[in-house]
């Protein structure tokens, strides 16, 4: 995530005391050994980077313990789909392009209550990597200082 900074700062404006280090979107999660060279590049262009523009349908929620930013971005959704398309299998029914916020819902923050941020969510190019069957053990959040 190109633009973390302001995400960071829209967090802490709505109340939350951490935000996950390392904000990313997850276009696919799979366990099928794949040739990453035949999936290939993007299509986002030359320079790797995708925006989502500002606006559109954005809402927070809870994927299990983790606190999200959903959003809607058909070219996300698109990629992730071709990549389904050439053999991967996923353990999640339903793709929905999200931002893990935070692991940690501050006390007496109500999640209904949290205004989505509205802004653009600038992407970097994609990076491929192993599934890391004890990536919870290595989240970790960054505080806010006052």
């Amino acid at each position: 995530m190109l633009n973390a900074g302001e995400i960071r700062k829209w967090a802490k404006a709505q109340g939350f005391d951490t935000v996950q280090e390392g904000l990313h979107v997850t276009i696919i999660h799979t366990r099928t050994p794949m040739d990453w060279i035949k999936v290939g590049e993007d299509y986002w262009g030359d320079s790797g980077k995708m925006t989502v523009a500002e606006g559109g349908p954005r809402l927070m929620e809870r994927f299990g313990d983790a606190i999200v930013l959903q959003f809607a971005s058909s070219r996300l959704t698109w990629r992730h789909e071709d990549i389904k398309r050439m053999g991967a299998e996923t353990d999640y029914p339903e793709y929905q392009p999200h931002v893990t916020i935070s692991w940690q819902l501050p006390k007496g923050l109500d999640l209904s209550k949290v205004e989505p941020y509205r802004g653009k969510i600038e992407l970097g190019p994609e990076v491929f990597e192993e599934v890391n069957e004890a990536w919870k053990a290595a989240v970790k959040e960054q505080t806010f200082t006052a």
